[in-house]
């Protein structure tokens, strides 16, 4: 593998392992706005900000509405998000090889800064991150680039330096349009079959595994 000097991740189903926790709670909002789904049809979705989820996977058309259950959707997922979202084994230790060699590290997420770092203080992994960028930092959302843009500013790094991974379509285009190399971990919803094998620089079934190849 080239050599990079950093390594960009998406949150959710990339590093930490909410899946359920994400699926549950749009379930759950949807059913408060009298919309008819289940885990199966919402699962499929994540990835995408919740708005854009209820449009295309629970058929709400309406996007005003489908506006006000994202936002329904951010106050009811704070608790879980708080106490339940756990990292997928050998985060940890990958990110610590990483850091060995002297290769930065950041987030890329559609979620809110402050349901990311929560769990990163609880877990004691937040020093482990030189930049994060939330939904919070950016005024589009992925797949536009943006956020990997004002991470190569903030890194002092260009696009040719970084790796960004993720566990959906939308990572392989964002990072498509950033001009960054990118590489999907297969610990989502994304099959792996769905990925352009001729963009991604290799596939990884965890963090870990990918942070192994880039110290290699």
């Amino acid at each position: 593998m080239k050599k990079y000097r950093a390594l960009v991740m998406d949150f959710d189903l990339t590093i930490a392992d909410a899946c359920e926790i994400i699926a549950e709670c749009l379930v759950k909002t949807a059913a408060e706005f009298g919309v008819d789904t289940d885990l199966a049809t919402m699962r499929a979705g994540i990835g995408c900000v919740p708005a854009i989820i209820y449009r295309d996977f629970a058929e709400v058309k309406d996007e005003v509405l489908a506006k006000r259950m994202e936002e329904r959707y951010y106050e009811n997922s704070y608790e879980l998000n708080y106490h339940k979202v756990k990292f997928f084994p050998g985060v940890r230790e990958g990110l610590m090889l990483l850091r060995g060699q002297g290769i930065k590290t950041a987030i890329f997420s559609q979620k809110e800064r402050e349901l990311i770092v929560a769990p990163l203080v609880r877990e004691g992994m937040a020093d482990l991150f030189d930049m994060i960028v939330s939904i919070d930092d950016v005024e589009k959302t992925k797949p536009d680039p943006e956020g990997i843009r004002l991470i190569c500013r903030g890194l002092e790094l260009e696009p040719t330096d970084i790796l960004y991974t993720g566990d959906a379509l939308t990572d392989q285009t964002c990072a498509r349009a950033a001009g960054v190399d990118f590489v999907p971990v297969l610990c989502g919803a994304t099959p792996k079959e769905v990925f352009d094998a001729g963009f991604a620089v290799g596939m990884y079934d965890s963090i870990f595994e990918l942070c192994r190849a880039m110290t290699e």
